[in-house]
């Protein structure tokens, strides 16, 4: 009953935002329709662009799952929110600082089927306004080097992926979006630098704060644990100008992590990963994402994720695409032995989702996730996970 309660829903949903935009496409009583009103906003943001060097842009992301099937909560939902301001302003020749102020609240499904994987990786942070990134970027060479400094958010530059990347427009997943075996840090003070002699190869490394909080400034513990990355990337174009991008990364984090077994702490902690897509047509890419990391003081020994997006898989749908992807979570020797009598050896999850455009600065977004053993408890079973999202991106 309570999977036929959201599917319910989300039609339900789905028919009030599509009511929605053919109303805002109407001729409103004024004589003023949305896509005047659009063109006039977008035509004075490019003049305050071009005049003062600012740009900014906003996304408004509202999310709600449900427990279609599961060993508990059935048929219960949650709902999570957030937005998001950023700023742009430009300095001198090939610098800019970038602001962003971001707000939201709930943690979504995952307060009720916690997982490895993480349903929700929009879920905002449960804080209604807080500084989300600021920092300087600032080129060279013609943009051959560039360098960022401030308060960042390292998985902005490294462990990217074109089919899965984005928990706003992309899978929700964070084993989709993401490489779980990565720790990067929560936002927080941290410099990248980048090197690209060529088109198609590429050599980056970066620095930040291990102990960051992305809602606290946290200058008084800043550093007593550090966290670096670096990761170079080929990027070949195959066939008819098919593009390929294929990264490696290698960090270490350097903070006092305690072993699994609780016997004692271990000062550093290194580990290794890839992300691949790839352009099959123009129209499909692929993607892989791998990651090896310590068992004796991460969950995770290993970590694999595979999958594909589909663009205007409607003909005529141009704005539409559609993506399909699974996951696994491999656990570590050490974490098994540690729960040996309730762990399974892995935690996999699989998810479709299709990207509808219902105008060209709004998205409908539904999606079915499936997830067995979820955070490797063999008596989870099997759990199946269904929610939209209505994301608005200006």
């Amino acid at each position: 009953m309570g999977g036929g309660v959201c599917f319910f829903s989300l039609a339900y949903a789905k028919q009030t935002i599509l009511d929605l935009s053919q109303q805002l496409d109407q001729t409103t009583e004024n004589g003023v329709n949305l896509e005047d009103w659009l063109d006039r906003f977008l035509k004075e943001r490019k003049i305050l662009e071009d005049k003062y060097g600012t740009s900014f842009a906003f996304i408004i992301n509202a999310q709600v799952q449900s427990l279609l099937y599961a060993r508990a909560n059935q048929g219960k939902s949650r709902s999570a929110w957030y937005y998001n301001i950023g700023i742009e302003q430009k300095l001198w020749s090939d610098a800019y600082i970038v602001f962003e102020l971001e707000g939201g609240h709930n943690k979504g499904i995952d307060k009720l089927l916690p997982t490895l994987s993480g349903l929700n990786s929009d879920a905002g942070e449960i804080s209604y306004a807080y500084v989300n990134r600021f920092y300087l970027h600032q080129d060279f060479l013609d943009k051959k080097i560039f360098f960022n400094l401030g308060r960042l958010d390292l998985s902005d530059w490294f462990d990217s992926n074109e089919a899965a990347n984005s928990g706003d427009i992309q899978f929700l997943s964070g084993a989709l979006v993401g490489n779980l075996t990565v720790p990067f840090p929560q936002k927080g003070l941290g410099g990248v630098v980048g090197f690209s002699p060529v088109d198609w190869f590429y050599f980056q490394v970066g620095a930040a704060d291990a102990l960051a909080s992305s809602t606290k400034a946290g200058f008084n513990r800043s550093f007593k644990g550090s966290f670096f990355i670096g990761e170079f990337g080929f990027l070949p174009k195959m066939g008819v100008n098919l593009q390929g991008n294929y990264r490696f990364m290698f960090y270490l984090d350097r903070q006092n992590l305690e072993y699994i077994d609780g016997l004692g702490k271990r000062r550093r902690d290194c580990g290794y990963a890839l992300s691949f897509d790839q352009q099959v047509t123009k129209r499909i890419t692929f993607f892989c994402r791998y990651g090896f990391a310590n068992q004796k003081v991460r969950d995770i020994r290993h970590f694999w994720s595979v999958g594909g997006q589909l663009s205007q898989p409607i003909l005529g749908r141009k704005d539409d695409f559609l993506g399909i992807g699974m996951a696994q979570s491999i656990l570590g020797r050490d974490y098994r032995q540690a729960y040996e009598y309730e762990t399974a050896s892995s935690e996999t999850i699989y998810e479709i989702y299709y990207n509808f455009s219902l105008h060209p600065f709004m998205k409908f977004i539904p999606n079915i996730q499936i997830v067995t053993s979820p955070y490797g408890k063999k008596s989870s079973g099997c759990n199946v996970v269904g929610g939209g999202r209505v994301v608005v991106l200006i």
